[in-house]
């Protein structure tokens, strides 16, 4: 999106600005981009560059990774975040190849 892009004006109920308004705030970007990035995940149009915003699933993962490695010797820790780093791998892949096959087979 550029600013070459035309100007939408529409009319929103002030709830559902201010549910707007607080996603920007949480996701530290403008209502206007908080608009268009919740749009284009509805049609499924996610731009590479897209990061995932502050609250989605999974970006609590260091608190659980600390949560998870909390008891027991420094090598059970260590083994426990070691799973987790695996499992964060995983997921990675998954997401990318998810990105890589666009929103059809996703």
């Amino acid at each position: 999106m550029t600013r070459d892009d035309p100007p939408v004006r529409i009319r929103l109920g002030q709830e559902l600005k201010d549910l707007v308004q607080e996603a920007a705030k949480n996701n530290r970007r403008s209502m206007n981009a908080e608009i268009n990035a919740r749009l284009e995940e509805s049609f499924g149009i996610v731009p590479e560059d897209t990061p995932l915003p502050r609250s989605a699933p999974g970006t609590g993962w260091i608190k659980a990774a600390k949560r998870a490695a909390a008891g027991g010797s420094p090598d059970e820790r260590l083994s426990k975040l070691e799973a987790e780093v695996r499992e964060l791998k995983a997921g990675l892949l998954e997401l990318r190849q998810a990105r890589q096959d666009g929103p059809e087979t996703a």
